[in-house]
């Protein structure tokens, strides 16, 4: 073979290489695009909020109210709570809200012993025996 034919050759496959690796990098951009937009599509609809009685291990060195400020956490004197806020039903007269798939109004005792204190437009306010806590609607 001549050298302007073997050069011919190369510069040929080197393009075939170029576009099959070009069109490989397009459908995995793709294919991550479509992953990232299915993934924006589907959040939950209600936040779990969960409420723990008093820490039972507490460091010796720390009295026992104290606990992590930063783990999310609320503590309460009741058994272990997890109340789901999956809607709010509003009405200034007579608001309601959907909580553990149970319709409530302001008054009303929860299965777990708290009290419904306030409906707002976008939060509720339980009433745990010790502390109000505002759950505030996922969105």
């Amino acid at each position: 073979m001549d050298k302007k034919r073997l050069e011919i050759i190369i510069t040929v496959i080197l393009g075939i290489i170029f576009l099959v690796v070009s069109i490989n990098a397009v459908l995995v951009a793709i294919k991550k695009t479509k992953q990232r937009n299915a993934a924006q599509v589907f959040f939950p609809r209600s936040i779990p909020i969960a409420v723990k009685s008093p820490l039972t291990e507490v460091p010796e060195n720390k009295p026992s109210w104290v606990r992590d400020p930063f783990s999310g956490k609320l503590y309460s004197s009741t058994s272990e709570i997890e109340l789901h806020l999956e809607g709010i039903l509003w009405d200034p007269e007579k608001p309601a809200a959907i909580i553990n798939g149970e319709v409530v109004k302001i008054g009303d005792k929860l299965t777990n012993g708290s009290r419904i204190i306030t409906i707002k437009q976008n939060a509720v306010i339980v009433n745990d025996g010790e502390r109000n806590i505002e759950i505030k609607l996922g969105l």
